[in-house]
């Protein structure tokens, strides 16, 4: 059902999909020609950032990894084939030596119009021609040595191999922020060209955060197990007054104790605190 005077859809409902869908399908069935939004506009709407994101995140056992990949892949292939993006292209020559600082200044150094070329990939000393192979071996070798020889993850012990979120600090340096902005554009870069990302360098959480999901008391315990198993301690536990524990631990106030009657309020933020705002200035 439509209004007669804005043209717009009424009286429809959807508790899975919510307000997202009924704007686009609105946009979609527009009497005006010129608010229809075109195919690649309508596949970018924030329907398909939020609703579908978070069924691929949330419910993985609906779809296999396979299909996931595919529907990846598909909505890429959409970005890039967008009239303003992969214009031309750009040859960017690398130090294998001191790839992930080489990585890092050469990223750091481009234009925002550089990034919508497909990067030519050249190994200083290193003969080759890049017919896709190097420039994934660049992102592969990037990641891995950002995992395994920078201070800038902090890395989960319990996940084999070890995987990592961006270090936790009270304080981050101008220059340290800047490397963190640059990783970022390294990874948004290495999915605009449809390249995979090392499975074993980021903790799955770090996705969740990019695709705007909530954590879960799960990821804290993959992440930091220690921190949740006595998180669960406290919360079963009675005499909680002896811990001597504030609301410090959680980002409150320091000067307020942890007792059991407010402990399920202390445990509420414990996750975000420590997954997110320990370290939100590097995510």
């Amino acid at each position: 059902e439509f209004d007669p005077e804005t043209h717009m859809l009424l009286n429809f409902t959807s508790t899975d999909a919510g307000i997202p869908a009924i704007e686009l399908t609105s946009r979609l069935l527009s009497w005006d020609a010129s608010a229809r939004p075109s195919a690649t506009e309508a596949v970018q709407h924030k329907f398909f950032s939020s609703y579908l994101q978070s069924l691929l995140v949330s419910s993985g056992p609906r779809l296999s990894r396979e299909n996931r990949l595919q529907a990846f892949r598909e909505i890429i292939g959409v970005i890039r084939n967008r009239n303003d993006m992969m214009e031309g292209r750009k040859t960017v020559e690398i130090d294998r030596a001191n790839l992930f600082q080489d990585v890092i200044d050469r990223f750091s150094s481009f234009e925002g119009s550089d990034f919508k070329k497909s990067f030519f990939i050249v190994f200083k000393g290193e003969a080759g021609v890049d017919q896709g192979g190097l420039l994934t071996n660049m992102y592969c070798e990037f990641f891995d040595e950002l995992l395994t020889k920078t201070p800038y993850l902090d890395v989960a012990d319990r996940l084999q191999p070890s995987r990592g979120l961006p270090v936790a600090s009270t304080s981050y340096s101008t220059p340290e922020l800047d490397v963190f902005r640059t990783i970022g554009i390294v990874l948004a870069k290495c999915l605009m060209d449809a390249r995979m990302v090392p499975g074993h360098v980021f903790a799955p959480f770090l996705f969740k955060f990019l695709a705007g999901e909530t954590p879960s008391f799960r990821d804290l315990e993959v992440f930091e197990e220690d921190i949740a198993r006595s998180t669960r301690a406290m919360l079963t536990s009675s005499g909680v007054d002896a811990w001597m524990m504030t609301f410090e631990d959680v980002g409150g106030d320091p000067e307020r104790a942890v007792t059991d009657e407010n402990k399920e309020e202390f445990a509420r933020p414990a996750v975000r605190y420590r997954l997110i705002e320990m370290r939100r200035p590097a995510l």
